[in-house]
């Protein structure tokens, strides 16, 4: 029979979009070939370390929009090098401030519109 019910499935819907769900039985792949949309939690356990963009238990071939806040309980890498030439441009655009509890180390020159420093 299948994955609940279904091994090969396609499907036109109410708009004409063709779409496509099925196992790859050689893989044991799940495959879906349109938009999904999942009302409740999704959890993923697998614990496959990220080592690239192309590595971990989860793989995001495209951007991906968060519409809440987002926790990070490990290192995290941005690996894009633009560099900033003003507060709009560079590889890490924050529109708010940025609270940092430990040291801050820099490579490169800093440009700022108002210094202040304070020490203990």
């Amino acid at each position: 029979m299948g994955f609940y019910g279904f091994y090969n499935t396609r499907t036109i819907d109410q708009n004409g979009a063709d779409w496509k769900t099925y196992i790859d039985t050689s893989s044991g792949k799940l495959y879906h070939t349109n938009a999904a949309e999942i009302s409740g939690i999704v959890t993923i356990n697998n614990s496959t370390a990220a080592t690239s963009g192309t590595s971990g238990a989860l793989r995001v071939s495209g951007g991906a929009g968060i519409n809440g806040a987002l926790y990070v309980n490990g290192q995290s890498y941005f690996k894009n090098t633009n560099n900033a030439t003003s507060a709009t441009t560079g590889s890490v655009i924050i529109d708010g401030g940025l609270s940092v509890a430990k040291d801050i180390y820099n490579g490169g020159s800093i440009t700022t519109n108002a210094v202040v420093i304070r020490g203990n």
